[in-house]
């Protein structure tokens, strides 16, 4: 039975879905309908829109995300929704166009079992479903109520070892990526610790050539000035003055002031011996003399 324009208004929406007529129902959503007609149920429980998911009716889920009083969360007496509905199926087009298009859908659902989308997959071994499920945001490691099995492991019990494999690659990755724990496991892989220690002690090394600059600035001023210590002050200048080092009496002539008690008594002072032997004589001559007259 199919409808026309002239009679299609005696049927409602959920009716036109059961008759997969897809002409009634484009002409019935540009009639706007209520929100209650659109999201109106069977004896299931069933809205029109989880008898296009069951059913794989693309067009019709096409028309109905455009329509916005159509409630995707809406499930039948069993709790499963339009998602469960084609996840199980294995319709990813239909799978896809809910996670995009309803925006206020809830991946992680649980019907009255405890199943999700993801383990209705899982068990019918719907692994692009099952993908498009964990990209969305579906949590893998939820269990059911009975089994209390999760995704991964309903996969396995079911023999949907490809599915299976799937999920696991993908939990793995996900525990890497986000895991709290991640930075302490990434810190023990290969070759980071030895970089990562490098670099600590990059920046607390100051460098062999600073640390000699600045002891010879020290001795320099050490020899000039003197110390800020009075008694390694007199400890150092006793022992040039025992020494006699000539250099120090010199180095105290540069700086400027001249303390009191810089320079040794005058007593201690050695004094050069004077020899008028040494001095050499100048004997002046006149030009009669060198011609012998």
């Amino acid at each position: 039975m199919t409808f026309s324009d002239e009679f299609y208004d005696e049927y409602t929406l959920l009716e036109a879905c059961l008759e997969y007529d897809f002409e009634a129902v484009q002409n019935i959503l540009d009639d706007t309908p209520t929100d209650e007609e659109l999201n109106e149920r069977d004896q299931s429980g069933k809205t029109a829109l989880c008898h296009a998911c069951a059913s794989g009716l693309l067009p019709i889920v096409q028309l109905l995300s455009e329509v916005s009083g159509v409630d995707v969360n809406q499930g039948d007496k069993e709790g499963n929704t339009p998602l469960i509905f084609a996840a199980q199926a294995g319709y990813r087009e239909i799978v896809r166009i809910l996670l995009h298009e309803f925006r206020k859908i809830r991946v992680d659902h649980k019907n009255k079992a405890g199943f999700t989308a993801l383990m209705k997959a899982a068990l019918q071994g719907r692994t692009s479903c099952a993908k498009l499920l964990l990209y969305a945001g579906a949590n893998p490691k939820l269990r059911d109520n009975g089994r209390q099995l999760c995704a991964e492991e309903w996969a396995r019990f079911t023999g949907r070892h490809e599915c299976a494999d799937e999920i696991a690659k993908f939990t793995k990755t996900k525990g890497f990526l986000f895991n709290r724990s991640s930075k302490k496991v990434y810190n023990r892989s290969s070759s980071v610790p030895d970089l990562t220690a490098a670099n600590d002690k990059a920046k607390e090394y100051t460098g062999p050539t600073r640390q000699k600059s600045k002891s010879f600035r020290k001795k320099i001023k050490r020899m000039i000035h003197g110390s800020s210590n009075s008694s390694t002050n007199n400890a150092y200048s006793n022992r040039l003055t025992q020494e006699r080092n000539p250099f120090a009496i010199v180095a105290r002539c540069v700086s400027t002031p001249v303390l009191s008690g810089a320079l040794p008594d005058g007593d201690s002072i050695v004094k050069r011996h004077r020899s008028y032997d040494n001095i050499p004589r100048v004997e002046v001559t006149s030009p009669a003399s060198i011609n012998g007259t």
